[in-house]
Parts: C-alpha cells; sequence; structure tokens
C-alpha cells in the first residue's frame, strides 16, 4: 500500500500541463459503484479533452481518505498495450520504485483503447457583457481510477496558439484539474531589429539591417519525441534578403554548417523566408528553455519611403502535440518590427528680411552640394534617392528651380553638407553645414518624435529646423548673399565725387602741416 501512495503521488508530479490535480469529494462517503467527474478550469476555447483509464481497483476508506487498491489495468489501455506493459500492479512497482512515472505517462499514450470519456463545455453568462462564455471543461460518469486526461488528436486549430495537453489524474471522488498557462507549453518568440535588438529602429538607404527571430524552447520539450520548428518571415518591398547572410545559433553559440544537419535549412521565395528545422532533437544542444536564434541581414533599398511604417513580420510554427508522437503543430501570432528612413529637403533661397512671407522669398537654382555622413563617406543619389556611399565623389546635388534638393532615405545621425558651387551672382557659403537628425522611437517600436538642427556659416549657433514626424521629413532652408556689393544710392559718379574729395583733403591737410614746419 505505501508502494501504491508513492505511485500516485508521482503520477500526479508528471502531468505535462496540470497546475493543480486535487481530487474533491463530499464528506458523505460514496458507494464503490458511483461514478464521479473531472472539472477542468480552463477558459480556453477549442478544446476537446479525453479522458482514459489507466488503472483501476477497488474503492476502499482508508484513514478517512479514499485511496484505490487491488490495482489493475483500467479500460483505457488496449490489449497491446496490456501485453507490452505486463501486470498492472508490477508495473506500477516498477515505475514507482524507477522513478519512471514520467516516462510511462508519455509511453503509455501509444497503447490507448477506443473506451474514454469525452468533455463538454461549461458556459455561462458574462455579467459585464451578456454573452455566452466557456468557464471550463466537464468529463462525467468516470468510474474510480488513474485517467490520462489529453487533447483529442487533431482538435486544436493549427493556428492558434496552444498546445495539445495531457496530465494523470487520481478519480476517487470529483475531481477538479486546472491546467497551466499554455506560455509553458510552446515557445516563446519575437522578432527583432538592430543591433541593439529592438522592435523599431531606422536606416540609410543601402545599410544592411540586421534582424533576429528568436524562439525559446518550451518547459515541455522534454516530453517530445520530436520537436519541428518553422521560422516564416516576411519582408517590405523596402528591404532584400542578404541571402548568405543567415546563421543559426542555440544560445550564444553559433551552429556550423548546420544545412549538413537532416531536415535543416533556409528556403527563399521573393519576400519570403523560411528557416525550417524538422526535428530539433538532432541538435544536442537545445533542451527545454534554451533559445533558439535566426539571424541575418536585409539591405535597405530604393523602394523604401521615408515616414512610412514599414512592418515586417514573422512568425513560428512549432510542434504542439507530444500525445502518441504526434505531428501537430501551432503556429504563434505574428511578431512585427519597424524600420524607418527620412528624407532632407533643403531649400535655397537669397538672403531676405525678417518676416518676409513665404511666396516673397526668392528660389534659387543650380545652387551645388555634396552630402557626408559622420565617417565621412559621400552619399550617390539617384532620382533623389540615396542609392550608396563611397569614399569619394559622391553625387553633386543640384537645386532645381524651386531651389529645393530632396535627398531621401536617411537615418538619424550627423551629416555634412557642403555647397561647392553657388548660384550665379551669390556668394558661396563659407563653411560646411552641419545638420543633426534625432529620432525616438518607443519600446514597441513606433516612432515617438522626430527633430532636425543645424550649423551654418560657421557659426555656432544651433537652429531647429522643420521635421514633421508622420512624413519623416526634414526641411532645412540655406541662403546665399548677393556677390557683388552694389552701391548704396546713386551711380558710379557718386562713387567717383566721393573719392575726388577724400584726395583733396588729404592735399589740404598735407600742405598747411608743411607751411606751420617752414
Amino acid at each position: 500500500m505505501k508502494k501504491m501512495k508513492k505511485l500516485l503521488s508521482m503520477l500526479v508530479a508528471a502531468t505535462m500541463t496540470l497546475a493543480m490535480a486535487a481530487p474533491s469529494f463530499a464528506d458523505t462517503p460514496q458507494e464503490s459503484t458511483s461514478t464521479y467527474k473531472i472539472t477542468i478550469n480552463s477558459e480556453n476555447s477549442g478544446h476537446t479533452y479525453e479522458a482514459y483509464q489507466i488503472f483501476a481497483g477497488d474503492l476502499a476508506l482508508r484513514d478517512g481518505k479514499k485511496v484505490l487498491s487491488n490495482i489493475i489495468w483500467g479500460s483505457g489501455i488496449n490489449d497491446e498495450g496490456k501485453a507490452e506493459f505486463g501486470e498492472a500492479a508490477e508495473k506500477a512497482e516498477e515505475i514507482t520504485d524507477n522513478g519512471k512515472a514520467a516516462t510511462f505517462a508519455q509511453e503509455v499514450g501509444a497503447y490507448l483503447s477506443a473506451v474514454n470519456k469525452t468533455s463538454t463545455p461549461i458556459i455561462k453568462k458574462d455579467e459585464t457583457t451578456g454573452e455566452n462564455k466557456i468557464t471550463g471543461y466537464e468529463i462525467t460518469n468516470l468510474e474510480p481510477g488513474y485517467y490520462l486526461v489529453k487533447d483529442a488528436e487533431d482538435s486544436l486549430d493549427g493556428s492558434s496558439a496552444e498546445a495539445y495537453t495531457r496530465f494523470i489524474l487520481e478519480v476517487v471522488g470529483d475531481a477538479t484539474a486546472t491546467p497551466k498557462s499554455s506560455d509553458n507549453d510552446i515557445p516563446k518568440f519575437d522578432k527583432t531589429v538592430g543591433n541593439d535588438n529592438k522592435k523599431g529602429d531606422d536606416y540609410s538607404i543601402g545599410d544592411d539591417v540586421p534582424f533576429q527571430l528568436k524562439a525559446t524552447m518550451p518547459e515541455t520539450y522534454a516530453d517530445y519525441t520530436a520537436y519541428k520548428l518553422v521560422f516564416e518571415d516576411e519582408l517590405t518591398s523596402g528591404l532584400t534578403f542578404n541571402q548568405d547572410s543567415v546563421k543559426l545559433f542555440v544560445g550564444n553559440t553559433e551552429i556550423d554548417n548546420y544545412s549538413t544537419i537532416e531536415g535543416v535549412g533556409v528556403v527563399f521565395n521573393g519576400q519570403k523566408m523560411v528557416f525550417t528545422i524538422t526535428d530539433a532533437k538532432e541538435i544536442a544542444s537545445i533542451a527545454a528553455n534554451s533559445e533558439v536564434i535566426v539571424k541575418y541581414t536585409a539591405k535597405l533599398n530604393d523602394k523604401a519611403t521615408a515616414g512610412t511604417t514599414d512592418k515586417n513580420k514573422a512568425t513560428l510554427e512549432y510542434s504542439n502535440n507530444p500525445n502518441n508522437n504526434g505531428e501537430g503543430t501551432g503556429k504563434t501570432v505574428d511578431k512585427e518590427v519597424k524600420v524607418y528612413t527620412f528624407k532632407l529637403a533643403l531649400t535655397k533661397v537669397a538672403s531676405y528680411a525678417d518676416g518676409t512671407a513665404e511666396e516673397n522669398k526668392v528660389k534659387l537654382e543650380n545652387a551645388e552640394f555634396t552630402l557626408q555622413k559622420a565617417d565621412g563617406k559621400f552619399a550617390t543619389v539617384a532620382d533623389g534617392k540615396i542609392t550608396g556611399w563611397v569614399d569619394s565623389n559622391g553625387t553633386t546635388l543640384t537645386s532645381d528651380v524651386n531651389g529645393l534638393i530632396n535627398v531621401d532615405g536617411l537615418d538619424a545621425g550627423t551629416y555634412t553638407l557642403t555647397e561647392t558651387k553657388a548660384p550665379a551672382g551669390y556668394n558661396k557659403l563659407a563653411d560646411p553645414i552641419i545638420l543633426t537628425i534625432t529620432s525616438f522611437i518607443g519600446d514597441d517600436g513606433t516612432l515617438t518624435a522626430l527633430t532636425a538642427s543645424y550649423t551654418a556659416d560657421g557659426k555656432t549657433d544651433v537652429h531647429s529646423t522643420g521635421a514633421v514626424m508622420g512624413t519623416g521629413v526634414v526641411s532645412l532652408e540655406v541662403t546665399n548673399n548677393s556677390g557683388a556689393q552694389l552701391p548704396s544710392t546713386g551711380g558710379i559718379g557718386t562713387t567717383i565725387f566721393y573719392a575726388v574729395g577724400i584726395i583733396l583733403m588729404a592735399g589740404a591737410v598735407f600742405f598747411v602741416v608743411r607751411r606751420k614746419r617752414a
């Protein structure tokens, strides 16, 4: 009897997804012929639970508690299973003495008979919304014994982020079970961007953007004989996969030559990447709570548009059915990251008095500039968009008839704008313009603020300039002074009279001084 009590406790401890399995029964003893029910506390819809009687026996009252004695096989095991495992009492003693209760709970799933009881949902009206909702499930008319309770095969929607459940429960009276949160039974999954693994970041066109897909293996990983992982990642048109950049890690350790492992590989189809690990058990370093990480880069291309929220999404498909070596899979919800790029709109104007209306400002055509990043590389630009960065001989940016220069595809940072040629009749800027773009991106990847400032004409003053967060456009107005200093009044004759007068006055002073000395 002591061994049987030990078995009962170990079987309950071997449950896969059970947080609490405590039998409850009435104060008045019931006859052994009574039937009981299991109540499963779960508000998650879509479950169909089955109960298979694994062990049966005689119900007795000992020390005020109901116990099961004279153990025999229950009706839930088929003849093949009975032959495989031998005598029920001996098998119970074996798995108790050798600590194999958890293994047995998994093995027995392959030998279940057609005899089972199926759950019905418990539906109650929500007092707030007035709608009917599931508050749990019941399995009724159960004979005393020990039951394997599990989700029916193929009963869960493959798109749901849940796993099939399985646990062994003592039924010597009405029993209640509360499954653990599905968080313990499915991988935790996320997608991040940038070297700091954020949910949002900004880049220049031509930059290689780093991405990371991370799956943290479930606590129940050891209960599976095989485990499938499929990382599916889809990029927007503004990004192009660097197909040779894909790497696989377990924790911080890179799995070199992963493509040589059977069932492991990556496939690209346009904007979609699928990285498949057919059976994670083939990679010895993967265990419960391991982090399985896929890293890669993608180049921000000329289809990226300033100010738009480039949402890039990924999902994880994973094994979710450990019962009877099930091959079922579930899928996580989409995980998104956001990639931003910004646009510079520089307007060249003639110098003007404060208060001049915008429509009265003279826009200057044919001003020429070069654009450099903080690392000294020059921008190459085509059709108003960045095409790359070079060590020298970048693109000459020329203002149009509206005095405008557009450069789309910049990230936050510091840039140098050098005027190489001024419009005809105007002075070229003596010193470069130093422009600083600053972005603020929240933890959820949302751009919350965009600011810009600059110094010009060799002055240390910092000027705020226009930046529109919704469009990602940074506006900058640069003035040129006229190249010739014209007379303030009259024509050239007036200037000559001024010069002659000065000469005559100087001569008079000279003669007065000389005469006094004589």
